[in-house]
């Protein structure tokens, strides 16, 4: 059952799902296929944020075992649940 990262501990390296509000149309999608890179942080503008990765990018960064995952994005951390 999805969770809301918001209430998570620990969320690196878990499989998250990213909600996308379009405001305008009042819809919101839903996108699988993401990696936690981050626990919730607070960005430059004080908004809560997690740092996601797209799975295939996580994969390859694990498969290598080198440094950061060099292919990641903030996204807002009340947007970011738990999959």
């Amino acid at each position: 059952m999805p969770r809301p990262a918001v209430t998570e501990p620990h969320l690196t390296g878990r499989r998250v799902v990213l909600i996308d509000v379009d405001e305008e149309n009042e819809t919101a999608r839903y996108t699988h296929g993401h990696r936690a890179a981050s626990d919730v942080l607070v960005d430059p503008k004080g908004v809560p944020v997690v740092q996601v990765a797209p799975e295939r990018s996580w994969q390859a960064w694990r498969k290598s075992g080198t440094g950061r995952c060099p292919e990641t994005f903030p996204w807002p951390a009340d947007l970011v649940w738990v999959a």
